[in-house]
C-alpha cells in the first residue's frame, strides 16, 4: 500500500519498514548551497522564489518546495528565523553574539572572537540571542503553508547552524578552546552554560509557535571530528557537552512528546 510522505516518515521513526526509504533535502545539515541551488534553477529554467537573500551566500535557511516536489521528497521544513536574524550585522560587523565573519568560498568563517579573552563571569555575562530570535509569526505562516501543499512530515530546523562545540569555538577562538578544554574546563563549561540558555529560551519559543505541528526536530550540531580522527576526546565530550545536549533533548521532549 502506497503510504503518503508524513506517514513514511512517521513508520520509519517508529522503526517499521515504510513503502520505500523516506526522503529529505534543505535540513539543517543536508541543504543545497546557493551555488548548487542557482545552477539547478538555470537547469529548469526557474526563477528564485522570493524572497531571496541579496547577498546569495552560503546558507540552507531558503526554501524552494517546488524543486522538492520535483525531487518527491518527503519532509517539509519549517524555519525558526532565528539563523537569519542573529547573522545580521551591528555596524561594527558584528553579528547577533558578538562574532566577525568574513567569507571564504562559500561559507562564513569566524574571525572575531569576542570571548576571546574573557574569564568565567564575564563569560555568563556576555548577551546573547533568546527567544526573540524567533520568527512566531513565520513559524505559524509556513505550517500552514506546508499543511496546504499536502500530507507531509513537518521538520523543526535547528534553532543555531552550530551546536555548543562550534558556537564556543567561534566565540573563544578554535585553538584556544581546545587548549582550554584541557587547561581550564571551568571556562568551557562558562560557554557551554551560557549557550544553552540561548538554545533552550530559542528552542521554547519554535515549538510554541508550532503548537504541536512539529514531527520531529532538529538539533544544532557540530563537528566533532576530522578526516582522520576526532578533535575531542569522548572523555571531554562527555564532561562538557553531552550534558548539555541532555538539556536540550530533555526540554524538547517535555514541551513536545511526540516530536
Amino acid at each position: 500500500m502506497r503510504m503518503t510522505s508524513r506517514e513514511r516518515v512517521l513508520t520509519a521513526l517508529s522503526h517499521e519498514e515504510p513503502d520505500r526509504v523516506p526522503t529529505a533535502l534543505w535540513g539543517s545539515w543536508y541543504g543545497i548551497t546557493d551555488r548548487l541551488y542557482f545552477n539547478i534553477l538555470d537547469t529548469l529554467g526557474w526563477q528564485p522564489t522570493p524572497p531571496f537573500r541579496p547577498e546569495r551566500r552560503h546558507s540552507v535557511n531558503h526554501y524552494d518546495d517546488r524543486l522538492l516536489d520535483e525531487l518527491g521528497t518527503d519532509v517539509r521544513h519549517v524555519d525558526p528565523g532565528s539563523t537569519a536574524r542573529t547573522a545580521r550585522t551591528d555596524a561594527s560587523g558584528a553579528d547577533a553574539w558578538g562574532i566577525r565573519y568574513d567569507v571564504s568560498g562559500l561559507y562564513r568563517t569566524a574571525r572575531g572572537f569576542p570571548l576571546a579573552d574573557a574569564d568565567a563571569e564575564q563569560i555568563l555575562e556576555h548577551p546573547m540571542p533568546g527567544a526573540e530570535a524567533v520568527d512566531a509569526a513565520g513559524v505559524e505562516a509556513r505550517i500552514r503553508s506546508i499543511r496546504e501543499q499536502g500530507d507531509f512530515a513537518i521538520a523543526g530546523r535547528a534553532v543555531s547552524s552550530f551546536g555548543f562545540f562550534e558556537m564556543a569555538e567561534s566565540l573563544r577562538g578554535h585553538d584556544r578552546l581546545l587548549v582550554e578544554l584541557m587547561e581550564n574546563p571551568e571556562v568551557a563549561e562558562a560557554l557551554v552554560s551560557r549557550l544553552l540558555g540561548s538554545y533552550l529560551a530559542m528552542t521554547e519559543r519554535f515549538l510554541d509557535a508550532a503548537d504541536g505541528a512539529l514531527d520531529l526536530m532538529e538539533l544544532p550540531g557540530d563537528d566533532y571530528a576530522g578526516n582522520q580522527h576526532p578533535i575531542i576526546s569522548p572523555r571531554v565530550f562527555d564532561r562538557i557537552f553531552r550534558p548539555a545536549y541532555e538539556r536540550l533533548i530533555g526540554h524538547v521532549k517535555s514541551l513536545s512528546p511526540h516530536t
